[in-house]
């Protein structure tokens, strides 16, 4: 995914989503966890990016969702594919 402000890479099994100058999302694919980078819910392009990341890699999670899973401090589940995780570090 490139767009403008956007980009993602696949490294070594991860992949990271980057929207303007903050890493906002990693997706492991080998251990099945979402990571949401401190800045995930900084704007509503920001969110567009994200979703459309999801898109592409057809997990179906909104930001209702992510953040009801996130202020419980439990792991969500999407599509009883990856646990979603958020790590303040992650910038």
């Amino acid at each position: 995914m490139n767009k403008a402000n956007c980009a993602s890479i696949t490294v070594n099994g991860k992949t990271f989503l980057k929207s303007y100058s903050s890493t906002v999302v990693i997706i492991d694919h080998d251990s099945k966890i979402i990571t949401l980078g401190k800045d995930w819910e900084y704007s509503n392009t920001t969110a567009r990016h994200i979703k459309a990341f999801f898109q592409e890699y057809g997990i179906n999670a909104n930001r209702i969702l992510l953040n009801k899973a996130l202020n419980e401090d439990v792991f969500y589940t999407v599509m009883g594919q990856f646990n979603v995780i958020y790590d303040s570090k992650l910038r």
